[in-house]
């Protein structure tokens, strides 16, 4: 803990991406989420920097945990939190680990997909799984559709 600081139950920090739309057409500003919720806000343009790593450390945090978040963390970043940095993935693991595993999950017609939370380690999406929930295709979604009925699985994850 930081000296002279009070451990609260817990804190939320959030780091979002830049601002996009669904495939619905709603526009999705996670930023705003945290600016309404009074959750302070992290925008790094990487997440390894020296500078990104002293702002965490200065949350001290039990958990980091990420969604679709298109950086690689090194070593100084996941040694942050006192207990892991847990990892929401869009994908069946391993099959479809890396980036943009809705996509390729378009791409081949798949019908078995599912959403995963796994321990952050320093490869790709290779750290042991918390919890997985499968999640059945037609094999004709668009990418788009695929990738958020999977992000909206993916908080049940966190649910359990």
């Amino acid at each position: 803990m930081v000296p002279g600081r009070t451990r609260r139950p817990y804190s939320t920090t959030a780091c979002p991406p830049t601002p996009r739309q669904d495939s619905q057409g709603h526009f999705v500003d996670l930023a705003a989420q945290a600016d309404a919720a009074s959750v302070p806000l992290l925008r790094p343009q990487s997440v390894n920097s020296s500078d990104t790593v002293v702002a965490l450390k200065e949350l001290d945090p039990d958990y980091l945990l990420i969604a679709n978040f298109q950086q690689i963390l090194c070593e100084p970043v996941l040694v942050v939190p006192r207990r892991a940095v847990v990892n929401f993935h869009p994908g069946p693991l391993p099959r479809y680990a890396g980036l943009a595993p809705f996509f390729w999950m378009a791409r081949n017609g798949e019908r078995d997909a599912g959403v995963n939370a796994l321990i952050t380690m320093p490869g790709i999406d290779d750290g042991p799984i918390l919890a997985q929930r499968p999640v059945a295709l037609t094999a004709t979604e668009a990418v788009g559709e695929i990738r958020d009925r999977l992000f909206a699985e993916s908080a049940t994850c966190c649910m359990r």
